[in-house]
């Protein structure tokens, strides 16, 4: 009728209402994954951002790893002690003579670093190294040392100590802890850096201890470390004194241990137990193995996981700790490195 209002059709109502639902079913459908991606995208990102930053961490200490002190003629550190030591060197490290899996020190004396020999033997129990002067000291009184450096005094027989400055007057140099072996000559002293890495199971975390100071973290949400070791099959031949026995060598050069494969050949990997058998060098807290003077390169596993248990699922291979997830799309699957260093100071014909 003219003027009045059209009604609506009940066919017309009923179709509007499919055609909404439709529409509703299709949002319904979509967003599911597109949640999921909200959910996912930060996690998975972040967790590829701390497995980055810890393989970088990880090369950047032990790439240097080794290096002597080469200002007074001395080769790399294996010549006569370790640049690796499997276990944590300072506060609260390990127990001298002990080698773990899960954690790796480095030690290397840095570029143009303060470096001298020695005048005197260092006795047992002595806190005093006298310096001898030579080019490399300059024009410096204490031939560049300074009070709290931390320092290496290392003797061609494998006897060392790694302790801190307490004094520096002169070519007198006072040190914090006494070493705990004599120190005979010829033997140095040089500046040094040492750095560990060790897997805090408890706190799943890879921590970092820099010059045997107190560890902190590097990152979080790591479920599992291991770090292997490689080195030459040929025998060890330093630490090595002309016409004297050593830990590695007799006094007519024969060498101590044997070959572990054929040479030339391929590096040989060192277990834990090659560290804990000897021959020993040294003695008191700076004992070591033999086999670590072997060592030629470092590789480290690492497994990182998402922090969000809501992204992790339930398949062990993909999750060392299960989360709630139910879906694959919101899930972000645990990370696994393998991160191998070659120790260039190490070279393997040394």
């Amino acid at each position: 009728m003219s003027g009045e209002a059209r009604g609506v059709a009940l066919i017309e109502l009923l179709v509007g209402t499919l055609v909404a639902l439709a529409a509703l079913g299709t949002i319904m459908m979509a967003l599911p994954p597109v949640l999921d991606v909200v959910q996912s995208l930060p996690e998975g990102t972040d967790l590829h951002q701390r497995a980055r930053g810890a393989e970088h961490v990880v090369t950047a200490m032990l790439i240097n790893a080794g290096a002597g002190a080469d200002l007074v003629g001395q080769g790399p550190l294996s010549r006569a002690v370790p640049a690796v030591f499997p276990r944590r060197l300072g506060m609260g490290g390990d127990p001298p003579g002990t080698a773990w899996a899960d954690r790796v020190t480095a030690v290397h004396v840095p570029a143009r670093a303060a470096q001298a020999p020695l005048a005197g033997v260092v006795p047992a129990g002595g806190a005093l190294v006298r310096l001898a002067w030579q080019p490399a000291c300059g024009t410096h009184p204490s031939c560049g040392f300074t009070r709290g450096d931390l320092v290496l005094v290392y003797g061609r027989d494998g006897a060392m100590t790694i302790t801190t400055l307490a004094l520096v007057s002169g070519l007198d140099l006072t040190l914090t802890s006494p070493a705990d072996q004599t120190i005979a000559l010829p033997a140095h002293v040089a500046t040094v850096g040492a750095t560990t890495l060790h897997f805090d199971a408890t706190r799943r975390q890879l921590r970092r201890a820099d010059d045997l100071t107190s560890s902190q973290p590097v990152t979080d949400d790591v479920v599992a470390m291991g770090v292997r070791f490689y080195g030459s099959a040929a025998p060890v031949r330093w630490p090595a004194m002309a016409g004297a026995d050593t830990c590695a060598v007799l006094a007519d050069g024969t060498p101590r241990t044997g070959l572990l494969g054929p040479v030339p050949g391929p590096p040989v990997e060192l277990t834990v137990a090659d560290f804990l058998d000897g021959p020993w060098c040294g003695s008191g807290a700076w004992q070591f193995d033999l086999d670590l003077l072997r060592i030629r390169a470092v590789r480290v596993g690492l497994r990182l996981q998402a922090s969000a248990s809501a992204v992790r699922g339930r398949w062990p291979a993909w999750f060392a700790i299960p989360g709630s997830a139910r879906r694959p799309g919101v899930e972000v699957r645990d990370v696994e490195q393998d991160v191998f260093v070659p120790l260039p100071n190490l070279a393997w014909g040394q």
